[in-house]
C-alpha cells in the first residue's frame, strides 16, 4: 500500500504541478500554490471521515472506499492534463497565416506543432544531471521529501498513544494541520513569485526542519 501510494503520488501530483507551471510565465508560484492547496482541502476533510469509516467499517473496507474514490477522481483529472506547446503559429509558403509571430515553412518541410495543449512526446533528458546545480537541487528535494509527510502520518497516532487523546481528537489535529497548508501553500507561492523559487524553497525547508525539531524533538513514547 505504501509503495503504490508513493508511486501514484509521485507520478500524478508532481506531474500535474509541472504541467500547470507550463501555462504561466508570470504568477507561476501563486498558480502552483493554489493548485497544491487543494491537497490541504482534501486532507482536512478526509481526516474525520476516515476516522469514522475505520470505526464503523474497519480498515479493509475503508482502504477500498478511499482507493476507489481516489481512482475515479484522478482518472477524470488525468483527462485534462495537456502539456503546453508554446510554438508560434505556422505560415505556409502561400502566405495562409499573416500573424506577426508566425513561422514560414518551406514546401516539403515538417511544420512545428501548433501552439496550445499537445500530447506528451519525447523521453527523459538525463543530460540535465550533468549540471551540478540541477543535480544538487534534485538531491535536496528528494531528501526533503523523505520526511515531508512523516509528521502528518504519525501525528494522529502520537495524539492517541502518547498524549492520551481520543481517535476523534487525533483526527481533529490532523485536520487542523492540513488546513494550515491551504493558506501556507498560497502564501509561499506568492513569496516564490516575489523573491524567487530557490530562495523560497530554502526558506520552506528551513522552517520545516525547525518546526519538526521543536514539535517532535522532545516527544517520546511511554515506557512499557
Amino acid at each position: 500500500m505504501g509503495v503504490l501510494n508513493g508511486l501514484g503520488g509521485s507520478f500524478l501530483y508532481f506531474t500535474s504541478l509541472m504541467i500547470l507551471a507550463q501555462y504561466f510565465h508570470r504568477k507561476r508560484g501563486i498558480a502552483a500554490g493554489m493548485a497544491a492547496s487543494g491537497a490541504g482541502v482534501g486532507a482536512s476533510s478526509l481526516a474525520p471521515l476516515t476516522r469514522y469509516m475505520l470505526a464503523e467499517l474497519g480498515f479493509p473496507w475503508t482502504a477500498r472506499i478511499l482507493g476507489g474514490c481516489t481512482a475515479v477522481c484522478l482518472s477524470l483529472a488525468v483527462l485534462f492534463l495537456r502539456p503546453y506547446n508554446s510554438s508560434p503559429p505556422v505560415m505556409s509558403s502561400s502566405g495562409g497565416n499573416n500573424s506577426r509571430n508566425s513561422v514560414a515553412v518551406a514546401p516539403g518541410e515538417q511544420p512545428p506543432p501548433p501552439a496550445g495543449p499537445s500530447p506528451i512526446s519525447g523521453g527523459l533528458d538525463f543530460t540535465l544531471f550533468r549540471c551540478p546545480t540541477f543535480a544538487l537541487i534534485i538531491a535536496a528535494t528528494n531528501l526533503a521529501t523523505l520526511v515531508y509527510l512523516v509528521p502528518l502520518f504519525l501525528i494522529s497516532s502520537y495524539i492517541t498513544t502518547v498524549v492520551g487523546g481520543t481517535p476523534a481528537q487525533g483526527a481533529a489535529v490532523l485536520s487542523v494541520c492540513s488546513a494550515v497548508a491551504i493558506l501556507s501553500r498560497v502564501l509561499f507561492g506568492l513569496l516564490a513569485d516575489r523573491y524567487g523559487v530557490l530562495n523560497t524553497s530554502v526558506l520552506c525547508c528551513l522552517l520545516s526542519g525547525l518546526s519538526a525539531l521543536c514539535l517532535w524533538g522532545g516527544s517520546f513514547a511511554p515506557k512499557t
